[in-house]
């Protein structure tokens, strides 16, 4: 038996490792880009941007007769739509206007699960009377300003 080769066995670990290298680096390539969205509302007063993966929509809409039921809402509420995917890494901006102080004026999201207004974590811009918050969404979401209760 001493001329006899022992045939080896395939080994499926380093072909399964090869197929799972191989399967990323495709859907790393065909995965697309991030592209960045921004929207205005009509009437100038709330800016939403970001980023997503989709090539998608993004409306900003005033909502007329809306009731935001939390104690120092400053104005309307707004609709944040996006029609597909998930809106990254987002800035909300509203401008605040009728001589309210910036530094005491909080955003607002509206949360479907538990049917109560959030507050964001929101900073301001004195220099053009503006308020921000990080925000990521997909479908549509409600925001509004608040002035601070003390």
């Amino acid at each position: 038996m001493a001329g006899k080769k022992r045939r080896e066995k395939p080994n499926w670990a380093v072909a399964a490792m090869v197929a799972m290298v191989l399967i990323g680096t495709l859907a790393l390539v065909w995965s697309p880009a991030p592209e960045e969205m921004v929207a205005g509302s009509p009437d100038g007063a709330v800016q939403v941007s970001g980023l997503t993966r989709s090539a998608a929509s993004l409306t900003v809409e005033r909502l007329q007769g809306v009731e935001v039921g939390v104690e120092g809402a400053l104005g309307p509420v707004y609709e944040l739509t996006l029609d597909r995917g998930l809106l990254e890494q987002g800035e909300l901006t509203v401008v605040v206007s009728g001589g309210v102080d910036v530094t005491e004026v909080v955003l607002y999201e509206f949360d479907r699960d538990t049917l109560t207004w959030l507050p964001l974590a929101t900073s301001f811009d004195l220099t053009d009377g503006s308020v921000s918050a990080v925000i990521e969404f997909s479908g549509s979401t409600l925001v509004t300003a608040v002035s601070r209760v003390l």
